[in-house]
């Protein structure tokens, strides 16, 4: 897969300099870059949601808006779809797109530690981990390419995103994205220990669980994670 994108990019190099949406999304004003996200992810949306079978889920959406409601920029749209799949995953596209299967929700039995899960995706769009995955992955060009053509284009969008999730992130957006959902899930008036409850959680039945994703192993270890909040609560007064 790697090859392809590499190829991809070679092919289409010159269209780079053409797609407005990667300069802004990168280098732009913050409003103009928030809008450049908000373009190119709501196209990976779009398509992926066309691959899988969606679900509605009034706690995911409520959850969801007082997270977003919490935000310093308003500019920001937040929005959540709850995807059918006995795989335990979330992720999120770049714009505020957050993806949640249906297995993960039903595991996060109370509303403060769905909150973490949330605000944890939300902290990489925010903190731009999102799109500079896109950015990393070369295929910048296939977007320009996609965008103009719906077909036959479009239909390489699954495997894209899929390797988004797959990929995972860097050791420190981990942990910058586990700061981020302390603070903004304290600031919705959830429990800020929830985080670390929730990885305690799933560190004992990760054998229970039909099906543990890859998005999980690819992250620092759980207790990684859970010694460094706990730490980081102990230091910081109620």
């Amino acid at each position: 897969m790697s090859n392809f994108f590499r190829n991809l990019g070679r092919k289409t190099g010159a269209k780079i300099h053409k797609a407005k949406w990667y300069y802004d999304s990168l280098a732009g004003e913050e409003n103009d870059s928030i809008n450049a996200e908000f373009e190119m992810g709501a196209f990976l949306a779009r398509d992926h949601r066309s691959q899988m079978q969606v679900l509605q889920n009034e706690r995911v959406r409520t959850t969801c808006a007082a997270l977003a409601n919490r935000l310093a920029n308003e500019n920001w749209c937040i929005t959540p779809t709850v995807l059918d799949n006995q795989c335990s995953e979330a992720f999120a596209l770049p714009g505020g797109f957050i993806f949640i299967t249906n297995t993960l929700v039903n595991f996060c039995d109370d509303d403060d530690r769905l909150a973490f899960v949330l605000a944890h995706e939300i902290g990489h769009v925010i903190k731009r981990h999102a799109i500079r995955r896109v950015a990393a992955s070369q295929a910048a060009g296939f977007f320009n390419q996609a965008l103009a053509s719906r077909t036959p284009a479009t239909r390489m969008l699954t495997p894209f995103v899929g390797q988004l999730v797959q990929n995972g992130y860097t050791e420190e957006q981990e942990f910058d994205a586990d700061d981020f959902a302390c603070r903004l899930t304290k600031s919705a008036g959830y429990h800020p220990a929830a985080g670390i409850q929730w990885m305690r959680e799933l560190l004992d039945v990760t054998d229970e669980l039909p099906i543990i994703s890859t998005h999980f192993a690819a992250h620092p270890s759980l207790k990684q994670r859970i010694e460094r909040m706990e730490k980081a609560q102990t230091s910081t007064p109620e």
